[in-house]
């Protein structure tokens, strides 16, 4: 594979899981919003503990996620810079 190819795919890898991890960070966000404005409903004792579980185990796995998609992005959009042949 050409070493260019192999950056725009790292650049693109990183690209997305960047966006995954913060989709999944809003998402944990509202639901965790959800949980403080329901947690009065009569019902929500069987669904708010699964509810607190999950999003107290996403949002650092997607904060981790978010890091690793930028340091992916960053080191291939820099590699890249370092691959461009130099017009002058």
């Amino acid at each position: 594979m050409n070493v260019r190819e192999g950056l725009r795919r790292m650049q693109h890898a990183g690209r997305r899981i960047t966006i995954v991890s913060v989709i999944a960070l809003v998402l944990m966000v509202v639901l965790f919003e959800a949980w403080v404005y329901l947690r009065d409903v009569q019902h929500a004792d069987a669904v708010m503990p699964f509810l607190v579980h999950v999003v107290f185990w996403v949002v650092p796995v997607a904060a981790l996620g978010i890091v690793v998609g930028v340091i992916l992005w960053v080191a291939g959009w820099i590699m890249d810079g370092f691959t461009k042949s130099n017009p002058s």
